[in-house]
């Protein structure tokens, strides 16, 4: 009996996954606005060496003061470290989440 109920949890979790999935995907772009916001303004002021951050779509650079050495065309130059994050890959938890809630009722 308690193998079914697990069983019949992972079907739904897996179906509302596959509807839920082109859903979210549309809606990324709205969806990765609060959480680069949050994190680009507590980056801001809690860090020194951020420098600030943009947004364009649903990836976010953030801009530090953070230099790098490397080997450029002409010997050793420097450059400013600029992380880039991309929503759908590290966000992708919330359309599982609802797909787990709706399946489990």
């Amino acid at each position: 009996m308690r193998a079914t109920l697990i069983g019949r949890f992972l079907l739904l979790a897996i179906v509302w996954l596959a509807l839920l999935l082109p859903l979210w995907y549309w809606a990324a772009r709205w969806l990765a606005a609060p959480p680069i916001w949050l994190a680009g303004t507590l980056m801001q002021a809690f860090f020194p060496w951020v420098d600030g951050y943009e947004q364009e779509g649903v990836k976010a650079v953030l801009h530090t003061l953070v230099q790098v050495r490397m080997q450029g065309p002409r010997g050793e130059v420097f450059g400013e470290l600029a992380p880039e994050v991309n929503y759908p890959t590290y966000g992708y938890a919330l359309v599982l989440l609802w797909a787990m809630l709706l399946a489990s009722r």
